[in-house]
């Protein structure tokens, strides 16, 4: 377990937090090095399309609107232990599921809400006057992105070796 490797679990989570924050900063800098930074947005909030009716708030890492494209951004910094990339299936699974399915969940959860919305509304939470207004009516593609610290190129090449696994659902 990662909380007795750094003999702490508050030390581990320290880690896990600047790891975090340091991947969405990264992320964010070069996507405005691209983009330039009036169409990146970061750390938003918006109302939860799983929850209506409960005053819910999700929250997605990140959102670029450019032009008539819009990109749902999640990041992800977690661990991908050495034991499942050595053949524990278990954590395997568990790992890619923290790294890449969930992050595409949660951008699935954004793109969910732009569609049931006439006008979506993704709030910066650390400046809540910038707000992203966008109408999916006026959108070319929405484009769902997952950023890892792992390199997972190489299972592309590789998903009918591990479809039998049921790693990818």
């Amino acid at each position: 377990d990662e909380k007795y490797i750094t003999g702490n679990a508050s030390d581990y989570e320290k880690f896990q937090k600047w790891r975090s924050d340091w991947l969405e900063g990264k992320t964010a800098e070069l996507l405005e090095r691209v983009f330039g930074s009036s169409l990146v947005y970061r750390s938003l909030s918006y109302p939860d399309p799983d929850k209506p009716g409960q005053n819910a708030i999700a929250e997605l890492d990140m959102a670029v609107r450019w032009g008539p494209f819009l990109l749902l951004i999640e990041a992800k910094a977690q661990q991908f232990r050495l034991e499942g990339q050595l053949g524990d299936v278990g954590r395997l699974r568990t790992d890619l599921k923290k790294n890449l399915e969930d992050a595409f969940d949660q951008a699935r959860r954004a793109y969910r809400y732009l569609q049931a919305v006439e006008v979506a509304e993704f709030r910066e939470t650390k400046r809540p006057d910038r707000i992203l207004r966008v109408r999916a009516a006026d959108l070319r593609r929405i484009y769902l992105v997952t950023v890892s610290l792992r390199s997972f190129a190489n299972l592309v090449t590789k998903l009918s070796r591990l479809q039998p696994l049921g790693l990818f659902t």
